[in-house]
């Protein structure tokens, strides 16, 4: 293991943590942008940017040259790592689960805090101080969700491997979506506890087509065993504190208007467009998130957008 990447913030800072690869950059660097424009830095530590994609070289220049400028002040802050330096199990599975482990994995590499977790497509859009993801007296914000449905097989299997009953938590749990705080120390605890159930072939379990289980129902599910209730890590709010638009939002005029509508909300703190609604945007739907990155200040002329919009934004 190598040495936690140094804290550059406060005590208990606020690290980032995002997985990525080359067809991102693009929504990567909005990010950047708006942790440039949006997060304080006297609140802010390591800002994590893992490549998950086979070759490094290629991709940290085109990381060098077009995201870290963006990052502004707090390029300084900004590490930037290879899958390979995490683990190197047999076969790296590409997507949606290789980029889970690496969300565990990466708490070996973080100093003690917490972590907010994101995805490329997620960027802030009001300004992130201390208050914004923690409450007073530490514990962190977010607010509860059901995962009935096709989530539900992914929970079962995450939490059978705490040995946590569904039924009593299945309607009253941590939501899956990005960004999502925990602390660093939490996720090291959940990912030990896998290696004792597992063993050494965890790597291969985890990265299995057929594995079933999840990092964040993953991470709740040990939380809950130590801890005995969410309570004691979580404050629970009445409301998301991010907006996200899914491809079922962008094809209902309604649901698509209630998104941008949350948006706009003092409340919420992200933005993103799944990459699989982002080549289904109208023109009409396409302005109206130009005018809102205008508004927002992450855009300065219109035309800009079109770098944001193009697909596969965050694929």
């Amino acid at each position: 293991m190598t040495d936690p990447i140094p804290v550059l913030g406060p005590a208990r800072p606020l690290h980032l943590l995002t997985i990525t690869h080359t067809p991102e950059l693009a929504a990567l660097r909005l990010q950047a942008r708006s942790v440039a424009r949006f997060l304080d830095p006297s609140h802010a530590g390591a800002i994590v940017v893992i490549c998950n994609e086979p070759a490094m070289a290629p991709f940290r220049d085109q990381f060098d040259a077009q995201v870290r400028p963006e990052y502004g002040a707090h390029a300084r802050s900004v590490t930037l790592m290879h899958r390979d330096e995490l683990a190197q199990p047999r076969h790296w599975r590409h997507g949606w689960r290789s980029q889970q482990l690496l969300k565990l994995l990466a708490s070996r590499h973080l100093a003690e805090g917490d972590v907010l977790v994101l995805d490329s497509k997620n960027h802030f859009i009001r300004p992130i101080a201390a208050d914004s993801y923690r409450a007073p007296d530490g514990r962190l914000r977010t607010w509860r969700s059901h995962h009935r449905g096709h989530m539900e097989q992914y929970f079962r299997a995450s939490v059978a491997a705490f040995d946590v009953p569904v039924e009593p938590h299945i309607d009253h749990w941590t939501p899956t979506v990005t960004p999502m705080a925990f602390p660093v120390a939490d996720i090291r605890e959940c990912l030990d506890a896998l290696y004792v159930r597992f063993g050494a072939e965890f790597h291969e379990t985890f990265l299995a087509s057929d594995c079933r289980m999840t990092e964040f129902f993953l991470i709740a599910a040990c939380q809950l065993r130590s801890q005995g209730d969410l309570g004691a890590r979580y404050v629970f709010g009445d409301r998301p504190n991010s907006a996200i638009l899914f491809k079922d939002k962008v094809l209902d005029h309604n649901r698509f208007g209630s998104v941008l509508f949350a948006a706009s909300q003092p409340h919420t703190l992200s933005f993103a467009i799944h990459h699989a609604a982002v080549g289904l945007l109208n023109e009409a739907q396409r302005d109206r998130v130009t005018d809102f990155w205008v508004d927002r200040g992450l855009i300065a002329q219109r035309e800009e957008a079109e770098v944001f919009l193009r697909p596969p934004y965050g694929a």
